[in-house]
């Protein structure tokens, strides 16, 4: 299954400009923010006693580790360079809350004997370093448009994998996400970022 990429990072633009021109197409030819959720394979991966998971399964629980680990650099950043504070507000709401979600699924990780990613996708590096050569009040709405597409992605698979999830555990987790990801998209929203297209379309 190939890697999709579902939101282009305003930045790029900015990015372009201070010479990442070239990085910048790599990383959306070949980006890796998020996995197909694939649900149609349910073939068993692992098993520790009960807990069956599916490779889609494993795969959202390994992303959303990754996004976490995403939104907590992200946030510190937004605290470092928003010029409101709106934005350092919402930084520092998303390291709490994504550090809180981030101990929960590596916990679950480990339950289940799946590996636990160390750190965000090579795309989401990208997307730091490249948000983080901004300041000011490019920073704020680049930022903030940022975290409006990430956390609608972010609610359409979590919400994918609650409805058709093979492992109840990592069902459940994705469930209990969805009110605290939608929360953090109305924030994004009412500081200036625009969704984009529906990331499952």
């Amino acid at each position: 299954m190939s890697n999709r990429v579902t939101r282009t990072l305003p930045a790029l633009g900015a990015a372009a400009a201070i010479g990442l021109g070239g990085t910048v197409t790599g990383a959306l030819a070949h980006g890796d923010h998020h996995h197909p959720t694939g649900h149609g394979h349910h073939a068993d991966r692992g098993h520790h006693g009960d807990h069956r998971y599916s490779v889609a399964d494993e795969q959202y629980l390994q992303t959303a580790i990754e996004g976490d680990r995403f939104e907590i650099e992200g946030g510190k950043l937004a605290q470092e360079r928003g010029t409101t504070q709106g934005v350092k507000d919402y930084g520092a709401r998303l390291v709490k809350d994504h550090t809180k979600s981030l101990r929960d699924a590596t916990d679950l990780a480990g339950k289940l004997g799946i590996d636990v990613p160390k750190a965000p996708s090579p795309s989401e590096q990208w997307e730091l370093q490249a948000i983080g050569r901004l300041s000011g009040q490019e920073f704020d709405a680049q930022y903030a448009d940022l975290e409006a597409k990430d956390h609608q992605q972010d609610i359409s698979e979590a919400t994918d994998e609650a409805d058709k999830g093979r492992n109840d555990l990592i069902r459940q987790a994705a469930k209990n996400e969805i009110p605290t990801l939608q929360e953090h998209l109305k924030i994004a929203k009412d500081l200036g970022g625009q969704e984009g297209t529906d990331p499952l379309g």
